[in-house]
This record gives structure tokens, C-alpha cells and sequence, in this order.
């Protein structure tokens, strides 16, 4: 497993800079949706660093990939979901309650893509995710829906 913060005083460091980064505030004076913006951007960065070790290393390794093709995924929120899978949900949760914030009112602010209507949509999103537990390389590909 990658874990994509190292300690609770590096992510409190990481976290109060990209709250700044994001609203020009500090992480006292921001808006909920504010943290919840900087905690997204700041965990999609580090995943984007693991995606690129990944993806180097497969094609290092010579493997095949998968790519999935679905009308529609019923995904989720997923900032909690990365957290979880990253192993840093506690640490991240006791770091922001350090500062006096709730982890979960934070991830509430998460809208919920709901890019699908129902069976196929969930199914693509356990295809998913049953790929990544057994540590397939995969990618899933859909419609690009505009608001």
C-alpha cells in the first residue's frame, strides 16, 4: 500500500498550504468547502504521483492493462475512499481534529457525481474496484456528462 503522507505533522503542513493555496485564507478562517477543495486537491496530487510510479512501473514489467469501457458509473464520493485505500483516513481524520475540524462535515461538502441511473452503473464501479484490490492495472472509461 502507498501511503501518500508520511505523518500527521507533514499532512498538517500539506493540508494548511493547500487551504491557503486554494481560498487565500488560513485553514481557521476558510469555509468548509474550502477544506474540502484544498483536502480533494491535495490528495488528488499525491495520487497522481503514485498513478505515474504505477504506470512506470507496469510498463517496466512488461504487463497488460485494462481498460473499461461503462455508459455510466455509480462511483460515489470518493475523497474518503481514496483516504481509506491510501491507509490515511484515522491520521487524517486526527490531524484535522487537532485543528478543530470534522473530517466527515468535510467530506459531506463532496457532491456526489451520480454519473449513471442505477444497475451497470454500480456494477462498472465494483468491476473497478475489484480490479484494484487484486492490483490490476485498469482504467475506466465513460461518457463525459455536462451539467
Amino acid at each position: 500500500m502507498n501511503k501518500i503522507f508520511d505523518n500527521k505533522q507533514e499532512f498538517t503542513e500539506l493540508y494548511r498550504e493547500a487551504v491557503m493555496s486554494i481560498s487565500g485564507k488560513s485553514v481557521e478562517a476558510a469555509s468548509d468547502l474550502d477544506r474540502f477543495n484544498a483536502l480533494a486537491k491535495l490528495v488528488a496530487e499525491k495520487a497522481r504521483t503514485v498513478a505515474t510510479t504505477s504506470d512506470a512501473r507496469v510498463a517496466a514489467e512488461g504487463k497488460k492493462r485494462v481498460y473499461y469501457f461503462s455508459i455510466e458509473f455509480l462511483i460515489g464520493r470518493l475523497l474518503d475512499n481514496y483516504l481509506l485505500n491510501f491507509g490515511v483516513r484515522d491520521m487524517v481524520a486526527e490531524a484535522l481534529d487537532d485543528m478543530g475540524f470534522d473530517l466527515s462535515v468535510i467530506e459531506n461538502q463532496e457532491p456526489d457525481p451520480a454519473l449513471g441511473n442505477g444497475g451497470l452503473g454500480r456494477l462498472a464501479a465494483c468491476y473497478l474496484d475489484s480490479m484494484t484490490t487484486l492490483e490490476i492495472p485498469a482504467t475506466g472509461y465513460s461518457i463525459c456528462y455536462e451539467l
